[in-house]
Formats: C-alpha cells, sequence, structure tokens
C-alpha cells in the first residue's frame, strides 16, 4: 500500500512549548504588575515545560549538577553540592564546602578537570542568564525556575504592565523567539539546537564513559581471567544523548554490552588486567589543556604550516612594506635584529616575577592596541585569501620569522636562529643547559635584549625543542640519554593531541601521560610517528645511525637505532637492580628454604626450643630462665650436635619438636649462601662494568672521540713512599713506584693524544662521572709531582709524596691503546670496543677498593636480633660504596639506596621505569605533580622503547625508507567516536587531497567550504577554524566504487567520510539544494553538497510490505504515479529524465519503508544497481518539502500560470511552473529531515489535492545504510 511522505506541521514541538511557557509566564507578569515584586525579590515561574526552548537547557544545566564527575569532583574538594551555587557569567563558580565557607573556583586555577566538569556549567549558565548575572542555582526541580531568569533569557524583563501580559497571553510569542535567536535562523543563536545537542552529547559521553569505568573496575578487583567474555556478558546504561545513544538503532531495546561500547568508539579490547587497567586508566585521564596561543608560532603552528616562501613573505611585509609609523622603512635604514618581538616590547616593562612565567609575558605582549594594529596591517597585506585561527596568528608568525630568519634563508636540522639545539658539547648535559645556551646566544646576536632573551628562547624552543621547556625537569636526564629520548616522544605525542599543552606541564606529569598505552590503531599511529624522530636524534647522537643530509633513513636502520636504544636501556636498568639488590645473608638464603619447605606463616626466628634434659636444664629438675633457647633458623645454620640424651621441646604450639629432625631434608643453607654471594659478587662486577661505559658514553662528543679515536696511555695517582734504615750489613733504601690510593678513591687517569692535543681524564667506578684533568694539561710530568716530605717513623727514616705513574699493560694490550685509524665520526660510546677496554682497565682496577670478603663474613650466619639489627648496618655501609658517588652522601639517605641511585644512574632509567617517583617526587611539581608522578609508576618512553603491548598486528610489509610524518595533521585525522559523529554532522567539512606549489606529491588533508564563496581553506579539527590561503585544487575524498555485491574495490581501511556515511543519525539537509527536478507526481529529486560532494536525494512515496516479505522474495518499492516501481524501474526512469544516479558520490533515499527487508529492501537493490552508497530508511520519514508537499506547491503553480496565460499549452505551463519551482528552492531552501525519534509531532497525512489534515504522530527515524 501506499503511505504518503509525513508532512511535518508549520508548528515544531519546542516552538509549541514555548508557546505554552509564554502563557504560563503571561501570568506571572500579571501578578507582578497587580501585586508587585516580592519582598526578596525572587519568584518562581512553575511548571515549565521540558520541551521549550528554556526548559530543555534548564533540565541540561540541572542534568549537569548530577553528573558523576562533577559528584566525585565536589567530594574530593568537600564541597556540598545542596548548597546553592553562584555561577558568574565571565569565568568562575562559587560553591559551599561541607564546612559552609564559600570557595571559588576558577579556569585560573588549572584543575585538570576544570574543561570536563566545570566548564559545561559555565557554558549552559551563560545561555541560561542570557547575560545577566551572576546566576544562582540550586540543584532543586527542574520545572521551576526565578522569574527573573525565565525572563531575561526571553527578553520580558524589567517586567511590563499588565497590557504586556495580556498581549503575551494572546501572542504567545516572547520578545525574543527560541531564546537570544534571530527569529529568522533560530539555530545560529546562543541558545540554538544544535548547540544543545552538543553540549547534551558531551554530557551524555562522559556519563557513558563513567559507567563504563565502573565496569570495567569491578572487573578488574574480580581478579577474572575471563576479561574478554565479561566484557562480552557485562551490560551498562547508556545516555540517550549520548554519541553512542543517538547512533544506536531506534528502538532497540536489547542491553548494551561493554564490548559494545568499546568496539563502538574504535579502542582495542584489553584481554589482561594490565591492557584492562590502562583502558581504565585512558578514559579517566583528564582533558589535556587547550592554549589559547598554541605552540606559540601562529601560521607556523598551523596543522599545515606556512609554506617558505609565505613566512618569508610575512618577513619582508614586517619590515618593509607595512604603513605602521614605528615601521616605516624605504630600505635606507638598517634592520632590527630584534624584530617584531622588539617592536611590541620597546615601552614594555615587566617585572621579575612576571618573567619566571614566559607564557604570561606572552600573553600580554600580543594584546596590546600595538599588537592588534600589527595583526590587521599583516592581514590586510596577506589578502583576504588567507584566513587565520586566532587573533595573534600573523603576530606570532612575524615574531617567528623575524627571531629566526635563518631557519628560513639556510634551514637545518636541529637549528634555530643559527644555534645548534643538537650540538656535542650538549651531550650528557642537563636539559636547561641547552636553554641557557640559546639565551646567551640570542643576547650576542642581538635578537633579543638580555630581560627578553629567555622569553625569544621560550618562543622558538615552543615549536623547534618543546620538551626542552617542560617544568621541573630532573638534571639525571640529560641530552643523549634514553630519558631524553623518552620525554622528546612522549612531548611531541602529547603535542600532536593539543600543541602548547607540555609548556604547562611538569616532567611528572608528562611522564604519568606518557605511560598510558594507545587505546586504539589511531593513537598508536600517532606514538609511532612521534616516537620515530626521537630514535632518530638518540641514534645520531649516540653514533649508532649516521646523519643524512636528506633525513630519508631506511627502516632497517631505524629499527637497529631502535635495538640498539632498547638494549642499552635493558642494560642500564639491570645495572640499576644489581646494584640495588639486596647482599644475600645466610639467615636470608635459610629463611628462603624454611618458607618453600614449611610454608611462610611459621615463626622461624622465634626462640622456643630448649633442652629438656638434665644435662640441658642444669642443676634441678625446672627450667632455668637462663637456659638457652634456640629458634628453628638457629638449628637449620648451626646444625648443633644432638646426642642421645638431649630432650629437646618446643614452648610454641606452631612449631613442633618434629620440625628439627625434618631439617635434614633441606639443602645446605651455607652452601647456597655461597652460590648466591658469589653471583650476587659477579652481578656488583659487572654492574661497574656498563656503568663506566655509560659514564663514557654520557661525555660531550669531542671527549667522546678522544677517547674512541685518540692514542691513550693510562696513568695512576697517588702517594708513594721511600725509606733508608741502617742494618749491620748497610743501609738499605727503598722506593715505591706503584702509587697508593685510599679504598674509597681507587682512579685511573688516561691521557688521549688527537691531532697533536692532549687530553686528561679521571675515570673511577667509585665516582659519578668522568672528570676532566684540565689541570694536568699545562704541565704535565710523570713521576713525583712535588718534594719528598719525611715523616716521623720508629725504625729509620721515611718520605712520602705524591707521583703519576703509567701503569704496566701487555703486549697483548698494546694495540688497544695506539692511535685509531677510523675515521673520526660520532662513536657508539657505549658499544665500541675501546669503551669495552676502558671499563674493563677502571672496573679491576676499583676492585681492590671494595671489601667483598668483609662483606661475606658479614653475610654469615648470626643468632640474635641485636646482631641481626648491627650487621645489616655494617653491610649496607659496604654496599653503598658500590654505587658511584654514594659514598658522599652516605649519612644523608638513612639507609634507602633507592636515593642514592636516583640522579647517580645513567641514561635516567630510573624515569623510565617510574622508580624515580616514589620518595620526593612532590618536587617534580607539588602535590598535583605527585598525583601525576604516582600513576607514572608503569614505563615512559614506551614508544621508543617499543614496549606498547597493545600494538596492532602489522598491515603489510615494513617500508623501505621512512620519511617524517606531519603528526599534527595525521592527529587531525585520528578522530574518536565523538568527533566522527560531530564531523558527520557537518557538511561543510570534508577530507580530501592537495597538492601544494612544488610540492613532490598530494598531501591529506581536512578541508572546510566557505558557503559565501565555495572555496575550500583548511580546517583545524581541535580549534574548530579555517586557517591558511585558500586551497584552488582541492579534491574532496569520495567512497570507493562499489561491486555489484557491494563490496569495495579496494581493502584500504575506511575513509573517515566512508564512516561518516555510515553514521546512523546523520540524514541532516545542512546546506541549500543545487538542483531540483520533478520528475513524476509526487516524485521528485534534489542535490546537494556534503563534505564537497554532490548527493543526488531521491523524493518519493514507499510501499510498506507486510513481515513476510523476506519469505517471498518480493523485495521492496516505490510508489511513482500510482505505479510500483522497481530500482531497476527507477534507474530507467530517471535515466530518461537525463539523471543517472551512478554518477553521484552517494544517494539518499528519502522514501518510506526504503530501508526495510535486509538484502532484499529497496535501498540495497538499489545500491547493488548502480554501484554507490545508498542510505534509505527503516519506517516512515517525515520531512519538510516531501513529494506530496512538493507536487502540490507545483500544481498551486500551474493552477496559477494558467490563470494568467490560459493559452500556454499544457507542456509549456509544467515547464514554467517547474522553473519558478527551481528558483524558488535551488540555492534558497534547506531540506530537514526531522529525527526526534519517538517524539510527537503534528503531521499533515492529507493525500494530494485534498485539503490539510493534520494529526498526531511518533517521528519514526531509522536510517539504515548501504555500502557493502
Amino acid at each position: 500500500m501506499t503511505h504518503p511522505a509525513n508532512q511535518p506541521s508549520d508548528i515544531a514541538p519546542q516552538a509549541k512549548a514555548d508557546q505554552d511557557l509564554a502563557v504560563i509566564f503571561a501570568k506571572v507578569l500579571r501578578g507582578i504588575a497587580k501585586a508587585g515584586p516580592s519582598y526578596d525579590g525572587i519568584e518562581f515561574t512553575n511548571g515549565i515545560p521540558p520541551d521549550s526552548t528554556f526548559g530543555k537547557w534548564w533540565v541540561h544545566l540541572h542534568n549537569l549538577l548530577k553528573s558523576p564527575q562533577l559528584v566525585e569532583w565536589a567530594e574530593q574538594n568537600h564541597i556540598d553540592l545542596s548548597k546553592p551555587i553562584s555561577i558568574s557569567l565571565r569565568d568562575h563558580i562559587v560553591f559551599t564546602t561541607s564546612s559552609g565557607r564559600r570557595e571559588m573556583f576558577t579556569a585560573a586555577d588549572e584543575d585538570p578537570l576544570w574543561p570536563v566538569v566545570l566548564a559545561p556549567i559555565l557554558s549552559a549558565a551563560k545561555v541560561v542568564a542570557a547575560g545577566n548575572g551572576p546566576l544562582l542555582l540550586t540543584s532543586s526541580n527542574p520545572s521551576s525556575a526565578p522569574d527573573e531568569v525565565v525572563g531575561n533569557f526571553y527578553g520580558e524583563w524589567p517586567p511590563g504592565n499588565a497590557s504586556r501580559a495580556a498581549e503575551l497571553e494572546q501572542t504567545q510569542t516572547f520578545n525574543k523567539n527560541a531564546a537570544n535567536a534571530v527569529s529568522s535562523n533560530v539555530e545560529s543563536g546562543p541558545a540554538g539546537t544544535y548547540k544543545l545537542d552538543l553540549a547534551r552529547t558531551a554530557l551524555g559521553d562522559l556519563e557513558d564513559i563513567h559507567s563504563l569505568s565502573e565496569k570495567l573496575k569491578g572487573i578488574a578487583r574480580s581478579g577474572s581471567s575471563q576479561i574478554e567474555e565479561a566484557l562480552k556478558n557485562t551490560t551498562l546504561d547508556i545516555n540517550p544523548h549520548s554519541t553512542f545513544g543517538q547512533r544506536r538503532d531506534a528502538g532497540h531495546s536489547a542491553p548494551v554490552t561493554l564490548e559494545q561500547l568499546i568496539l563502538a568508539n574504535n579502542w582495542f579490547l584489553p584481554k589482561t588486567i594490565d591492557e584492562l587497567e590502562n583502558l581504565i586508566r585512558v578514559i579517566n585521564s583528564p582533558a589535556l589543556p587547550v592554549p589559547s596561543l598554541g605552540s606559540l608560532g601562529g601560521a607556523m603552528s598551523w596543522p599545515a604550516p606556512l609554506e617558505n616562501y609565505d613566512q618569508k613573505t610575512i618577513y619582508s611585509h614586517f619590515y618593509y612594506n607595512l604603513t605602521l609609523p614605528a615601521l616605516a622603512n624605504d630600505r635606507t635604514l638598517r634592520v632590527d635584529p630584534r624584530g617584531a618581538l622588539g617592536y611590541l616590547t620597546k615601552n614594555l616593562h615587566f617585572s621579575q616575577s612576571e618573567l619566571r612565567n614566559p607564557l604570561r609575558v606572552i600573553e600580554k605582549i600580543v594584546s596590546p592596541p600595538k599588537a592588534v594594529e600589527l595583526e590587521a596591517a599583516l592581514q590586510q597585506k596577506m589578502g583576504d585569501d588567507w584566513k587565520t585561527s586566532s587573533s595573534h596568528d600573523w603576530v606570532l608568525s612575524a615574531i617567528a620569522t623575524t627571531l629566526d630568519p635563518e631557519s628560513m634563508y639556510h634551514p637545518k636540522p636541529n637549528h634555530v636562529a643559527g644555534f645548534n639545539l643538537a650540538d656535542g658539547r650538549f651531550n650528557g648535559q642537563p636539559l636547561k643547559t641547552i636553554k641557557q645556551a640559546l639565551t646567551t646566544h640570542l643576547i650576542k646576536l642581538n635578537r633579543a635584549s638580555a630581560e627578553m632573551a629567555p622569553i625569544a628562547a621560550h618562543l622558538l624552543l615552543s615549536r623547534a625543542a618543546p620538551e626542552l621547556l617542560v617544568k621541573d625537569i630532573p638534571s639525571g636526564v640529560t641530552f643523549g640519554s634514553a630519558a631524553w629520548a623518552s620525554l622528546k616522544a612522549a612531548v611531541a605525542r602529547i603535542e600532536a593531541y593539543s600543541p602548547g599543552s607540555t609548556m604547562q606541564m611538569t616532567f611528572a606529569q608528562v611522564a604519568a601521560r606518557d605511560s598510558q598505552d594507545p587505546i586504539s590503531l589511531s593513537g598508536h599511529a600517532i606514538q609511532e610517528a612521534t616516537s620515530q624522530p626521537a630514535i632518530i636524534e638518540w641514534g645520531k647522537v649516540n653514533g649508532v645511525l649516521v646523519p643524512r643530509d636528506d633525513e630519508n633513513y631506511p627502516e632497517i636502520q631505524i629499527q637497529r637505532v631502535k635495538r640498539a636504544l632498547s638494549e642499552k636501556t635493558t642494560t642500564l636498568q639491570k645495572t640499576v637492580e644489581q646494584l640495588s639488590t639486596k647482599v644475600p645473608t645466610q639467615r636470608d638464603v635459610a629463611l628462603e628454604q624454611l618458607k618453600q619447605k614449611f610454608g611462610v606463616e611459621l615463626p622461624y626466628e622465634v626462640k622456643c626450643f630448649r633442652d629438656n634434659s638434665p644435662h640441658g636444664r642444669g642443676p634441678g629438675n625446672l627450667a632455668s630462665p637462663t637456659q638457652p633457647m634456640y629458634s628453628l633458623l638457629d638449628f637449620y645454620l648451626s646444625k648443633p650436635d644432638i646426642d642421645q640424651y638431649s630432650n629437646w621441646v618446643s614452648d610454641n604450639r606452631q612449631m613442633p619438636v618434629s620440625l628439627i629432625a625434618r631439617l635434614s631434608e633441606l639443602p645446605d643453607a651455607k652452601a647456597k649462601h655461597e652460590h648466591a654471594f658469589a653471583a650476587y659478587k659477579t652481578g656488583v662486577e659487572d654492574a661497574l662494568l656498563n656503568l663506566v661505559k655509560g659514564q663514557i658514553s654520557a661525555l660531550p662528543l669531542e671527549d667522546r672521540q678522544n677517547l674512541e679515536f685518540g692514542k691513550i696511555r693510562v696513568f695512576t695517582e697517588g702517594e708513594v713512599t721511600k725509606s733508608e734504615t741502617s742494618t749491620p750489613m748497610g743501609t738499605l733504601r727503598d722506593e715505591s713506584r706503584v702509587p697508593s690510593q685510599p679504598k674509597n678513591q681507587r682512579a685511573l687517569i688516561f691521557q688521549t693524544e688527537r691531532d697533536a692535543n692532549l687530553e686528561f681524564y679521571e675515570i673511577s667506578t667509585q665516582q659519578g662521572q668522568i672528570k676532566k684533568r684540565d689541570d694536568l694539561k699545562k704541565n704535565f710530568k710523570e713521576g713525583l709531582q712535588k718534594e719528598w716530605v719525611e715523616t716521623p717513623n720508629h725504625i729509620g727514616r721515611k718520605w712520602k709524596s705524591t707521583a703519576i705513574y703509567e701503569k704496566e699493560y701487555s703486549v697483548h694490550n698494546a694495540d688497544k691503546q695506539q692511535l685509531s685509524p677510523l675515521p673520526v665520526t660520532t662513536p657508539d660510546s657505549f658499544n665500541s670496543p675501546r669503551s669495552a677496554y676502558i671499563s674493563e682497565l677502571v672496573a679491576n682496577h676499583g676492585k681492590a677498593g671494595y671489601d667483598f670478603h668483609e662483606l661475606f663474613e658479614l653475610s654469615k650466619s648470626v643468632t640474635t636480633f641485636d646482631e641481626v639489627a648491627a650487621k645489616e648496618a655494617q653491610i649496607f655501609n659496604i654496599a653503598l660504596g658500590f654505587i658511584p658517588g654514594a659514598s658522599s652522601i652516605r649519612h644523608l639517605i638513612n639507609g634507602d639506596v633507592w636515593a642514592a641511585l636516583g640522579d647517580l644512574c645513567f641514561d635516567g632509567v630510573m624515569y623510565l621505569t617510574g622508580s624515580a617517583f616514589g620518595k620526593g617526587a612532590g618536587a617534580a611539581g607539588g602535590a598535583r605533580g605527585t598525583r601525576a608522578a604516582s600513576a607514572a609508576s608503569r614505563q615512559m618512553g614506551r614508544g621508543v622503547l617499543g614496549k606498547a603491548p597493545l600494538t596492532p598486528g602489522s598491515s603489510g610489509r615494513l617500508a623501505t625508507r621512512v620519511k617524517t610524518t606531519n603528526v599534527r595533521q595525521l592527529s587531525q585525522r585520528s578522530m574518536d567516536h565523538a568527533q566522527l559523529s560531530d564531523f558527520a554532522k557537518r557538511p561543510d567539512i570534508a577530507e580530501g587531497t592537495y597538492r601544494a606549489y612544488a610540492a613532490p606529491e598530494p598531501a591529506k588533508v581536512t578541508a572546510i567550504v566557505d558557503k559565501k564563496t565555495g572555496n575550500w581553506s583548511q580546517y583545524d579539527v581541535i580549534k574548530n577554524k579555517a586557517y591558511g590561503k585558500k586551497l584552488d585544487n582541492f579534491s574532496p575524498d569520495v567512497p570507493h566504487t562499489l561491486l555489484k555485491d557491494g563490496s569495495r574495490q579496494t581493502t584500504t581501511a575506511l575513509t573517515n567520510t566512508e564512516k561518516s556515511l555510515a553514521l546512523d543519525n546523520v540524514i541532516q539537509m545542512k546546506g541549500t539544494m543545487k538542483d531540483l527536478q520533478l520528475v513524476a507526481n509526487e516524485m521528485h529529486i534534489f542535490v546537494d553538497t556534503y563534505k564537497g560532494v554532490d548527493r543526488l536525494n531521491i523524493v518519493a512515496h514507499g510501499a510498506q510490505h507486510g513481515p513476510s516479505i523476506s519469505f517471498l522474495d518480493r523485495g521492496s518499492s516505490i510508489i511513482i504515479d500510482n505505479a510500483v516501481f522497481s530500482p531497476k524501474a527507477l534507474v530507467f526512469l530517471l535515466q530518461s529524465k537525463g539523471i543517472n544516479p551512478a554518477t553521484f558520490n552517494n544517494v539518499r533515499l528519502l522514501v518510506c519503508h526504503s530501508g526495510e527487508g535486509g538484502s532484499r529492501s529497496f535501498g540495497r537493490l538499489l545500491q547493488q544497481e548502480i554501484n554507490r552508497p545508498v542510505k534509505a530508511f527503516e519506517g516512515t520519514v517525515s520531512m519538510q518539502h516531501g513529494s506530496t508537499a512538493i507536487t502540490e506547491a507545483r500544481n498551486d503553480l500551474i493552477k496559477q500560470i494558467n490563470q494568467i496565460n490560459p493559452n500556454l499549452t499544457a507542456k509549456k505551463t509544467e515547464e514554467l511552473a517547474n522553473l519558478r519551482m527551481q528558483m524558488d528552492f535551488i540555492g534558497v531552501i534547506e531540506q530537514k529531515v526531522v529525527k526526534d525519534h519517538g517524539s510527537t509531532i503534528k503531521i499533515n497525512v492529507a493525500e494530494l489535492g485534498e485539503p490539510a489534515r493534520y494529526i498526531d504522530d511518533v517521528i519514526s527515524y531509522r536510517p539504515i545504510h548501504f555500502n557493502r
């Protein structure tokens, strides 16, 4: 049967509810006019219709106050949400604490939950209050609101007289229709439905995430190993306004499982507890801050930065082409080297406290009228073809180009303003050293004053090396170290999502963020892309990768560097573990054996055994209080002789005497202890060897080259003695030529000779770093360093002095000390044979300083608790001496080996494992830094070290060469579930390709079309802004051609455009018609644009079939001129009218029931017929300008034309009517489909030619997409 397209009445449910509220509010106005305002000035409007514009926003605001995230935040901050809340319309909210104190919260507090929890409340309050504040809000009934709030919202406050109340009752129209919106364009107003939908969706998504998180935590707490099954079987409630709630099939009532929600967000399904806990951490992480100035580069920081030519254009405009008085230059004046920064700060003054916050200083520099004037002048010069994403883009670009013209004219990797950020002299130095050196460099170049130079350095580093701007970086994180590479990658990863955010973060916060593994394919791709530059730089600095001018490295080399970095880090981590390992004692070894044999609960050290024989008791028959008592541990270690007269008893029921006999079943504890101690000794010696290699690799490049390639001689410096003793046989003389050194000062001096230059290095396993002995360079002499000094001696005479003698070496090692014939490059100092030789010499020399024998003796068996404590202290003090540099802080660390290791171990490996974020982590950013540090107990640098557990399988062979990826643009295309939904709702935004001038290949970009000009510009997804020059050759993505079976011709992943077409809630016709053709009675087509490509919309009536359709294999059909048409017949009809559906990007069937019937539905069969994606509907379609309405309008025009000119032929009259219809609709009318599924609306159900007949009907909105 036919089913007329549902034609909504002229009044929408929201407008009707606004009318109802107008009547209610008119009574309020009448009451005020009659009795005057109340004593306290607060009266309430009750019974507010929830579907009214105000009602929707008022309910949403109350829902925000009930969100689980706000409730948790309030509990943590001791806030009482039952008390009134005062909301300023500027930037703050005042809550009442549980103690009754009023406390204000602002965005300036930098609370990580502000943008998630508090900012939405402030935003909604601004809409509700309509610019009148502050707004007092309670968590009371959302159907009641203060009269003043309702009146302000609709422009009815202050209240008028009784006549206004009568007028409002009669017209049912507020002064401001639909709340602050222009009546002709309600959607664009501050309280527009689109903005409300976005706000409600954001809240719904938050509630879904909270529900998911709580369910996942429950699975984690249960300790279940069947995680995948739990995800399949555990359900949760979904907020109907959330992205997922809107995507679900309309009318679908089946419960949603955790697995469904996780997969809908394109996240990995966790399979282990570690992966589950990682997912919980990620989804609960607060949003990254979004700095208003981004990474401080203006147009240079756009996702697709300015081309070099355009950078030079800005530079030239600033110096030569602007008409600003202070910048006038006739090319005869010398260019001011301080550029735009000097120009803008010329008369600005900053206090020392302000200068300690560079970001605030920069905000002040770009905000005054002088900066606004410069921005406008540059925009005028650049022209109307350019769009900016902020009001400071050109000013910041001018600052950047004039601070660093070298990067435009003579670009070099790792250089800014001609300064090498990767200079070899920085190797092994704290990262702050680089920023300080750059600051000095800028002062020398006169690019900035001494006061502004740190600010200038901040501006340059924000794009070139943002890792150097992270706060509270430990001194142990040095340039060239694994920790530096990990930090560099971590910062790049965060910056890809939120440029400029890491400048406001501490090291501990960055580490905590980076310790989270990606939970999606796009996240993994970003981690890989941001890790790669750090891996390459580490490889070049550490001599593992030979630099290339084109920076185009084969993939096999990248993988080799990654392995080398991982192996070095693993070695040093093992070194840390070996040095921090507790010295094995006989007691520990014996206790471990006892626990393995008899269990961990028994009190093995309690002295409960005594000999109850007469011999054991001594005189008398009773036990003596002085009678010796023994523990089971004593028996195991001491193995006392037990004769036949002994009668051992136990005073502890847990420890039966029978255990003594069973000790014979255990292995010899002393032998096991000897083996454990030998392993410990070997581990410490290996660790010291690796630490020396680490020391060498941490030296500046020139020093590494000296030790690697130069000729070396090895010396010992220390005390020497000589003596004379008179004997009857004559005088005996003795003089030592082997200098002696104290046990804690065992060191060797290495002399290097390279290019006729001598250098001296003191290396020791007992020092934290290698010491350069510049004091020996001037007047080095071998032998005695000063005169002999006589010392008192009991026999004969004795003298002492200080000497330096060369250490003897074997013939076998002679070649190892000669000048290297290899070319001087960046050496792989950690793994080279020369470093291994030096480390072995130093480690062997240092062994004499370690009391392993004394330590072994101390670790033997002990018999009383007092002795245990005393010996443990002695053992600790000796073992502490194994840690380089620790002897000097022995009395400061109070027995904490980890504290000793913290800043002394090389490559910052403590910060890669999270071990350093324990005691003292508060130094890394206060209380918030401590919380972040706690979360960083997992490994930092998982991208560069290859430890991410959820790495997706490879989709193909590795690329032969690796090219630099524009990570910002990659992150722009990496949309999550909610972002994809927003993308789908914006037909003016598209992804596609664009080839820049002289570019070797096209680039993938996201673009937005200007509705007025039709020009495409690049689009910043994060800022929701167009930017850059218009794209003259942008090609929007189109879905891949479909085969007859609906499959795609390619195996590549779905594009975002294809994904957006598949979203169930995307059918709104944003944008005007481009074409309109009336094909037949009650059937027309029109063309509109979606994401830059044309789509064909077919509007007609559909035939509703019974439930047996699929069994009878009849398929579905549409009705045209009361005749049934199949898909093939429809295509033939359209082609006969000059319309080929197969030439369009995709097709929309605005036809009732066109999606019903599964594989035999009209939509599916049409898709197979034209091989293009088709959108159809299950159930009815409610829309404006439906097939009947258009035909009615056309027929009315025919009548009018016939009345004016009755002599025209029917064909000519129809042509004129169609032409007038096209003039009225094309470029003017926006087709709108009503999609509030389940809502009630008035529908015109009259047949063609009948008078309008409206009934209340329930909206059906169930779109379905056929594309494969």
